[in-house]
């Protein structure tokens, strides 16, 4: 049974490296198997080759050792125009890692099992919209994007807990019907280009981590976050005396 697989493709041949777990029986077939060979000779198509030598993908997975289904996919540093149609087969994928892949979309991908999705170094201008509708899917990670000026958030998956959209340049982040995300529990925006705070962020019902560290935020309110258990900012923020008691009596984190 196949626990790891590591892809590596030289010119337009593709090798494939795995590392067998010892744990793991070995005399059961992956049941994913159709869809990986397929998945595997679609991203060999779509790869540009950067020179006549060779050129290499990362694509990794880990599996489930009872079911032997995929339930971790990361791929990462090649130059995809869409999402290939087969992560669509893969029903039991929990995690879902696209770093470095050129992306601006995600479109024909369907709502599956995901628990959580990271677009890292892509070229996203704005979430997604197919991913409010995935009903288990807990993190949204989007570092290093291209989003940038005002966000204004509409919807989000139901159950996300965790929102990462640090590294880009968004100057202003609002969310509509802020009450309605009753289980977004982290907010990651370090290292952005914002100056406020929008009246909608003290208004998320379940906030507990807020991290608005590399802005240029002047003033926080830190007495209307009211389920606020830790908040990361700029080293040279100063917090009034009053803030200060107010936290330290809540046992908030800075």
């Amino acid at each position: 049974m196949k626990d790891y697989i590591k892809i590596f493709v030289f010119s337009f041949v593709i090798i494939g490296c795995i590392n067998k777990d010892e744990n793991i029986k070995n005399d059961k077939p992956n049941d994913d198997s159709e869809t990986i060979a397929q998945l595997i000779r679609d991203l060999g198509r779509h790869y540009p080759i950067k020179n006549q030598y060779h050129s290499d993908f990362d694509l990794n997975m880990k599996f489930d050792p009872d079911s032997n289904f995929c339930t971790t996919l990361t791929l990462s540093d090649i130059n995809l125009d869409s999402l290939p149609v087969e992560l669509n087969n893969f029903k039991d994928l929990r995690l879902l890692f696209l770093y470095q892949c050129n992306l601006n979309n995600i479109r024909g991908f369907n709502d599956t099992n995901l628990g959580c999705i990271t677009l890292n170094e892509n070229k996203f201008k704005e979430i997604p919209k197919e991913l409010c509708s995935f009903k288990r899917l807990g993190t949204i990670d989007m570092r290093n994007n291209l989003l940038k000026g005002e966000i204004i958030i509409d919807s989000l998956p139901p159950k996300l807990d965790n929102l990462s959209l640090e590294y880009n340049h968004i100057e202003h982040i609002k969310f509509n019907n802020p009450l309605s995300y009753k289980n977004l529990y982290d907010l990651w925006l370090d290292n952005n280009d914002m100056t406020v705070i929008d009246s909608s962020i003290y208004l998320l019902p379940t906030l507990h981590d807020l991290r608005i560290s590399g802005n240029h935020i002047k003033n926080i309110d830190i007495k209307r976050l009211k389920n606020l258990t830790t908040i990361e900012v700029n080293e040279n923020y100063s917090f009034s005396d009053d803030d200060l008691k107010y936290m330290k009596k809540k046992n908030i984190l800075i």
